[in-house]
């Protein structure tokens, strides 16, 4: 199977006979590919599989296949698998001139990138077993590059909750002081107000 800017309810492959779709179940394949899907990014993948008739392509895929699923079974440290997140809509965002990611979009993008770099890590060091192992697997993850620099940047100004910290800046710090401060005079006026309007 390989990607394909279409669904496959529009495939018109070049292939024989033409309902080898249906006689090789393939929508079912798909479904229990879908069921296995951590994140919105993997389902939008399978839904764009389709049969291939490239040889050499389908060979490459069923070795990464079989690398990971050996990977999965054997390795004692887990394959990084947290926070598979569809960054899609943040990255239309930045791509708008004068647009400003708010916290809950920064802090999806800082554990993206964390996730990103644990699996950069996972097949570091020339020593490293694992390239020798998995050596597709391992040219895939070697095109990851993350910038430290970024990912410290986030983590200075965001909790780990995925707010922005108090001390994130001087300024920053002053305006949460102040809206703390107007809170704290805000609640007591409330009471007044509405124990009189009870009156």
């Amino acid at each position: 199977m390989s990607g394909s800017n279409h669904k496959t309810s529009h495939i018109t492959a070049d292939l024989y006979p033409h309902d080898i779709f249906e006689k090789l179940d393939f929508r079912k394949v798909l479904d229990l590919l879908a069921a296995k899907c951590l994140s919105p990014l993997g389902l939008h993948h399978v839904e764009r599989l389709q049969l291939s008739t490239d040889a050499e392509r389908v060979a490459q895929q069923l070795r990464q296949a079989q690398e990971l699923k050996q990977l999965l079974q054997i390795e004692d440290q887990a394959f990084p698998s947290d926070h598979y997140i569809d960054l899609r809509a943040e990255l239309k965002i930045l791509v708008l001139e004068g647009s400003v990611l708010g916290e809950e979009h920064f802090f999806k993008l800082y554990k993206t990138l964390h996730t990103v770099g644990d699996i950069a890590r996972y097949f570091a060091g020339d020593t490293n077993k694992r390239r020798e192992l998995y050596p597709e697997i391992c040219r895939i993850c070697s095109q990851i590059q993350v910038s430290r620099t970024l990912v410290n940047y986030i983590k200075n100004v965001i909790d780990d909750n995925g707010k922005v910290r108090s001390d994130a800046s001087p300024e920053l710090l002053r305006i949460r002081k102040m809206i703390q401060e107007c809170y704290a005079i805000r609640t007591p006026i409330q009471y007044v107000v509405g124990a009189i309007s009870q009156k």
